[in-house]
Order: C-alpha cells, then structure tokens, then sequence
C-alpha cells in the first residue's frame, strides 16, 4: 500500500503568515534554510577554532549536518502538519442473512447439519471471488448466534434494511436471505427500502405445502377499558383442509384461582381455504390487568396444536379523570383545551358556567379556572370549596382576572398590572424543567407558536416554581413565567399567564394539518396537576405492567428520607413470584441516588413482586405485579411462503434456490455478479511533529555531527 501513498503539505502558523505561505510555498522553504544556515555558520564560522586544519573536508561534513539539523528543528518549531493521502482497494462483499426463527423448525424434514454444510460450501466457492458475511435474524440482525432456530419473531424487512446501513458505502455486492417467508413484524419485505439496488438472492426454507390445521392468526383488542364497559375483540381464523368440520372458539379469564370460562362460538368450517373474523364482547368488571386467553378447539389430524390458543391483556382502569372547567363566560381558549384533552379517552371534560356542578366538585380530579375570580365574577364559592376539598387547581389569568383576590387564594405568584396596555407574551423555553418529559417536536411547537396576550405586568414568585415557559417580550428573554407550577397547602397548582392558547392549537393545525404535539404538551400538563402526589417513601418503578417473552424487565426504585431526598444508603432487595409458586430473589444496585436492577428475561406468566429496604429501623416494602405475555406469533402460520420470497428475489435482480440448490445459486453469483474490487482515496491529517522518523532523523544528524567531531578530537 505504501507505494500508492502521496504526501501534500500543509501549514499551521500564525494567521499573518498563512497566506503568504500558501501562495508563496518557496519563500517558507528558503526560511527554513536560511535558519538552518545560521544555526551552522554561529558554531563554525572560525574554523582556526577546530584542530582539523588538514582534513578541511570534515568541517564541510560537520557544517552540513549542521545545516540539515537546524532547517529541520526551524521546520518543526514552526508546526506544520502533514496530509496523507492513501488509495485503498475495497474487495466486494456477500452477506448472508439466515432466519433465526423457530417457525424454521416446523418443516420435519429440515436438516441442520445439512443446511450449515450447504452454507459453509456456498461461502467457500464466494471466498476467492469476494468476503462473505453472515449474519442471523429474526427481530433483529445479528453476527453471533448463528443456526439456534428459537427466535420469537421475525422481521426480514428490518433485515434487509440494517444489512443496507451497516454496508452504506461500501462495496456490497449481493444480500442472500435464508428464510421461510414468513414474518410477523415490521412492514412487508417486498417493499424494505434500501440505499442501494443490491440484488437479493433467497434461499426457501420450510414447508410450503398446505398442512391440515385450524388456527388463531391474529387477535385485535384494546390496551385499555374502563370498569362497567365493553370491549370488543376480534379473533382472525384461519382452518386449512378441513371443510365441513365443526369447532369452537372459547374465550378464558385467566385467574389465580382457576380460569373461567367466559364465552363459547361454534366455527362452521365451510371450505378448504376457510378464514374468519369472530368478534367477542367482554364486560369489563374487575379493575386492573385481565389476563384472556382465546382457544380453538383442535381438529383429528392437525399438524400443529400449539397455534390453537392465544393470549391477550386488557387493563381496567377505574373510570376516567373528570376535568371541570370554570368560566363566566365562552372563551376559545376553553374550547381548545376541551378538545385536546377529549382526543384521549383517559379523560371526561366538564364545563360550568353557572355553579351547577359545585356540589359535585369531590368528583373532578382537576378544576380549571378560567379567568376566574374576573372582575365581574369573584367566584367565591368556587374559591372556597376547592381550597377545602384540596383539588388541585389550573389558574388561566388574564386581562379581566382580579388580580388582587387572585394572589391572596393561593402562595405561589404575586402579579401587580403596571398598566392597562395589552403586551404581547412569546414563549421561551427554560434550560431546565423536570416534573414531565417532552418529546423535541413539542419543544419546537412552542418556540414557533404566536404570543398570549397580557396586560403590563409585573411578577413576583412568593415560593418556588417549576417554570415549563419563560416570557419572551419581543426579543428580550425575561425571568417571569408563562406557565408554571408550585404547591400551596400542599396542592398542586398550574398557572398560564395571558389568553390565546386556542391561537397555538389552530397554528399547528395549519403547518402539520394535526394537532399531535399541542395536544400533547397539554395533556402532559393536566396529567401532571391531575395524577395524586406519590408521598410513598419508598417505591418501585416498572417500565410497563406488561413485558413480552423476549423483553428484559427492568426495575428503578426510590427511597427518600424525612426531608423528601433521594438517598440509597441502605440496600433494598426485592422479590419476585409467579404463579405456580417459583420465587427469584434479587438484590438492587445502588446507582446515582436511586436504585436499579435488570431482572434479564423471565419465563411467560404473571407475577407478583415485593421490593424490601430497612432505613434508619424502619421496614419499608413496595409491591406490585407484572406480566410476561407469551409470544406466539412464530406458531401463527406453519405453511412456508416461498410465493414471497420468489417474488423479492424477482424484483432484486436475484434468484430463488431451494437448499438441495445451493451448489447451482453459487454458480449463478459467479457468472453473473460483476465482482469488482473499489479503489478509493482516503486522506488523513496530522501535525508533522507526530512523524517519530522526522525527529529520528534530526536525532540521527546531531549524534552523527557530534560523534564526528569527538572522533576528531575536538571538544
């Protein structure tokens, strides 16, 4: 390689100097030399000092390596650098990507052993014409883990796309996939995008005749019901060479103490090729995580059982957070905020005009006052029983607020109107704020937004606040809040200072034709005000209540002293049970102020858990349950579709081949591929005084100057 390396260089000094020297390169050279010539005329510019007046040729000698030593040391103190250009060759690249999944084993007749060997000769016959790569799939790509066939899912359209990133610009020159065709995650492979048009050859694994079975493909449920509802769920079957058979679909509740039977549908199997959507209604009436599980009755003569059954979870949550909004009158702004939280279903809204709904004010979680007490309407009665019953309390203040009655019903802000003039109030957003995560999108929303309109005013915080939004008049950044929160007796309170909101919803509407990141940043803020304070002192965080098989779980748990600060000095254990009775034991670790653990993958199934820790002689424990649901989506289909995988090798400029065929695809890549190394230029730049040969050279000149000499017998 280092016959094609080029060497160009360059120069770091003082700016004054720079141009000079690029234009005039020469002129730098000539200066370098004229140093290292002075460097030699100083020590022997008297030649009667030296004892060699009858070898006159050695102080030339001396005088050159002089010379040589000092233009080098001038060259280096002056730091330039070195650009090194290099021409590397790229040899081509095959990858094979092998489905991992064990939807593979389904075909009897595949033979392992059989199908590495056809692989390893396939990259043996490549080998002297490119690099072979392979890689294993089935959620993801992967190098190791190679022909374990026990994946739970497989998405071949990721893989191909991760083959294409990881090879981004480089010389790939074909993709070869060993699969069954089928897939159950991700988009369709037939429409993967990728960077470059590689061809795509496909080798057809599995079994593609159709098989006698009876089968739950897919099941369509919601996440989420609340208690006293229906929900409705809808189970896709499919039941192949069984046409006139009988069966039954049953729906479980799987529970602690038994499974109880909730419905039963007779299937009447009216063709060869029979598929069906049933659809099942569940009364909602226990509160929390319900655990379902639907079965098909199985059929004489099926080749697999375990595609029969499939389980699902809904949680129950107990009805709905009420809202109340308060106004004196109809504003947009309320309107807006109405129609932002109702695009979830995890909220009822209220809107009192009157005080119809004040006697029922125990049943909100969160009151919105709008404008209220104004300067027609005092609200006193709202004022009062919200400060009794403690709800927390959303104050939207504007130029018709009565400010004075305002600041005496809470201790948070203090805000005295400096004039009657109108201002406009521009969001900004603060370094810091961390009562609640916000995606980047909605960050932007707000910086973007048009202003809230306010009287002149000025703000005085009377205890601390958690500011989510600064003021910004015109260009000038202030320190007053635009929306804010704090506690006063020990209630949350939120506070929007001016009018205008429904402006901000309406201008996302018109640059993203949604309102996905207004409604958002809002719902985010009343579930803050609305959710109760946790004053727990210790307790356990999951990710999720429910984990799929292949999903690490994951646990954080937090301890606070008296003072409400994390701490994590003692240690906290926790426990972990299922169902049939088999416990696991783990000890938490202590990271930053809080602790963590990651339990690793458990089997499928329910499980209960209870976190211990010992602070200061008091026992504290936190319990809770989670679910590890299991994956069936590899049992789902167990007919191979080597129809897909024909028609992806089509559309790549690829083949399919069979694995007995492996010999004939290995034939085929070399006379068709264009198997072609690359030639490309790379450059590299580093400070010359890096190069350790030009300082063993300057190195080598002076030892050689001074051994000369003293072999001379001069001092």
């Amino acid at each position: 390689m280092d016959s094609f390396l080029k060497r160009q260089i360059h120069y770091n000094l003082n700016p004054l100097f720079i141009n000079i020297i690029i234009s005039y390169p020469y002129y730098f050279i000539l200066f370098c030399l004229f140093l290292g010539f002075v460097f030699a005329w100083i020590l022997y510019r008297d030649e009667t000092k030296f004892n060699i007046q009858e070898k006159k040729h050695w102080l030339y000698v001396l005088r050159t390596l002089r010379f040589m030593a000092g233009s080098l040391l001038a060259f280096l103190l002056l730091s330039p650098f070195v650009k090194i250009k290099k021409n590397i060759v790229e040899n081509p690249t095959v990858v094979i990507a092998i489905d991992n999944s064990s939807s593979i084993l389904q075909d009897k007749n595949f033979n392992a052993q059989a199908f590495r060997a056809n692989l390893e000769s396939l990259t043996k016959a490549l080998s002297d014409k490119c690099q072979v790569e392979v890689f294993s799939f089935g959620s993801a790509l992967q190098k190791d883990s190679l022909y374990h066939f026990s994946d739970k899912e497989t998405d071949i359209s990721s893989a191909i796309e991760e083959v294409d990133n990881t090879y981004f610009n480089q010389n790939l020159t074909a993709l070869v996939i060993a699969s069954d065709g089928l897939f159950n995650k991700g988009i369709h492979p037939f429409y993967s995008k990728t960077s470059s048009s590689f061809p795509i050859y496909t080798i057809a694994l599995g079994d593609s005749n159709i098989k006698k079975d009876i089968s739950i493909i897919d099941v369509h449920h919601n996440k989420f019901a609340y208690l006293n509802d229906k929900t409705t769920v809808e189970l896709d079957i499919e039941a192949n060479n069984y046409a006139g058979a009988k069966s039954e679909l049953s729906l479980y509740h799987i529970l602690p103490n038994g499974n109880a039977k909730i419905i039963g549908q007779p299937i009447q199997i009216n063709s060869n090729r029979f598929n069906q959507t049933a659809t099942l209604y569940i009364d909602c009436k226990t509160v929390g995580l319900g655990h379902y599980r639907a079965v098909i009755g199985a059929l004489p003569g099926e080749s697999v059982t375990q595609n029969n059954t499939r389980d699902f979870f809904i949680e129950v949550l107990d009805g709905r957070k009420k809202i109340l909004i308060v106004g004196s009158s109809p504003h947009p702004d309320m309107t807006a905020l109405k129609q932002s939280l109702e695009q979830s279903k995890n909220y009822q809204v209220d809107i009192d005009f009157t005080n119809a709904r004040l006697a029922n004010l125990n049943e909100y979680q969160l009151v919105v006052m709008h404008q209220m007490p104004s300067n027609t309407n005092a609200a006193g009665d709202w004022n009062k029983a919200i400060l009794e019953k403690k709800i927390p309390c959303l104050y939207i203040i504007t130029s018709h607020s009565q400010l004075a009655l305002f600041n005496s019903l809470q201790s948070n802000l203090e805000i005295t109107k400096q004039a009657d003039a109108q201002q406009d109030l521009f969001p900004s957003i603060p370094n810091s704020f961390d009562l609640f995560s916000l995606t980047e999108e909605s960050k932007a929303l707000m910086k973007r937004v048009p202003p809230l309109d306010f009287t002149y005013s000025s703000i005085r915080p009377k205890s601390a606040l958690n500011i989510l939004l600064k003021q910004k008049i015109g260009a000038i950044e202030t320190e007053f809040p635009l929306i804010a929160f704090g506690e006063s007796n020990g209630v949350k309170n939120g506070y929007i200072i001016g009018e205008g909101i429904w402006r901000w919803r309406l201008y996302e509407f018109q640059q993203n034709q949604s309102h996905t990141y207004f409604d958002e940043y809002f719902t985010k803020i009343f579930n803050y005000l609305a959710v109760k304070k946790d004053n727990r002192p210790f307790r356990v965080n999951l990710a999720k209540n429910i984990y799929r098989e292949n999903e690490a779980v994951k646990l954080e748990a937090q301890l606070y002293n008296p003072s409400f600060e994390l701490v994590n000095t003692p240690d906290a254990s926790i426990e972990v049970k299922n169902r049939e009775g088999k416990t696991y034991k783990f000890n938490f670790a202590k990271k930053d102020k809080i602790y963590s653990l990651d339990i690793g993958y458990l089997p499928a199934g329910d499980y209960d858990y209870k976190a211990v820790c010992n602070y200061n002689g008091t026992n504290y424990i936190a319990d809770g349950a989670f679910i590890i649901s299991p994956l069936q989506l590899e049992l789902s289909k167990i007919t191979a579709d080597h129809q897909l995988l024909n028609s992806l090798a089509a559309k790549r400029n690829g083949s399919m081949y069979y694995p007995n065929q492996i010999d004939l695809m290995a034939k085929e890549m070399l006379e068709k591929l264009p198997f072609k190394k690359l030639l490309y230029e790379s450059s590299e730049t580093n400070p010359i005084n890096n190069l350790w040969w030009i300082l063993a050279i300057v190195i080598l000149l002076l030892a050689a100057e001074w051994f000369i000499r003293k072999y001379l017998g001069d001092y």
